[in-house]
């Protein structure tokens, strides 16, 4: 079969067609693989998403806990008056307190040392010197416990001394000890 010119335009929309079929073949396999590339690299975009919002729940899971384990300690502070103001009336109470189990007592209360932190809390610290006449050690074991016992605030001994009662008297219920006893008690106050 021989094409005259006369069958071009008979044919041409046949050729047209073609024509496009073939481009379209050869057009098709760059254009799906273009669109493979941007699925595959909105699918990783989307991992990575999930993976990051994953992390984030598991950051925040640690964080509840954290918090649930804290949150327990301050607590436990805010009981034992480690955390909150301290009450130096309630001091010099504990002091005539648990002095009432020894021989004689002598105290002296200094002044409340604010050392400033930066951050949320100040450092409350409260000095006192207490000079006992005690029958024997355990009386000024017995006394410091009872000290530590009823006040509020880290309790701290910073030292004493001891030494005998010369000339000891006849009376078996009599001093037999001198004892000094430097003591401090730290608290944090909320800085406002």
């Amino acid at each position: 079969m021989i094409l005259k010119r006369e069958d071009f335009p008979s044919i041409a929309f046949s050729l047209a067609l073609l024509l496009s079929a073939v481009s379209a073949s050869f057009a098709l396999p760059f254009i799906s693989q273009r669109f493979l590339q941007r699925m595959v690299l909105e699918e990783a975009r989307s991992e990575k998403a999930l993976l990051d919002a994953n992390e984030k729940i598991r950051e925040a899971a640690r964080e509840r806990e954290s918090i649930s384990i804290f949150k327990a300690a301050y607590g436990r502070l805010v009981t034992r008056g480690v955390i909150g103001n301290f009450e130096r009336l309630d001091l010099v109470e504990h002091l005539d307190e648990a002095g009432s189990s020894v021989f004689s007592m002598q105290y002296s209360v200094s002044p409340q040392e604010k050392i400033p932190e930066p951050g949320f809390y100040s450092i409350d610290v409260n000095r006192a010197t207490v000079n006992l006449d005690v029958l024997h050690e355990g009386k000024l074991l017995d006394f410091l416990d009872a000290l530590e016992a009823k006040s509020r605030g880290l309790f701290l001994v910073e030292g004493c001394a001891m030494e005998r009662i010369e000339g000891e008297s006849a009376i078996s219920f009599a001093p037999h000890l001198k004892a000094g006893c430097s003591l401090m008690w730290v608290t944090l106050e909320a800085v406002k």
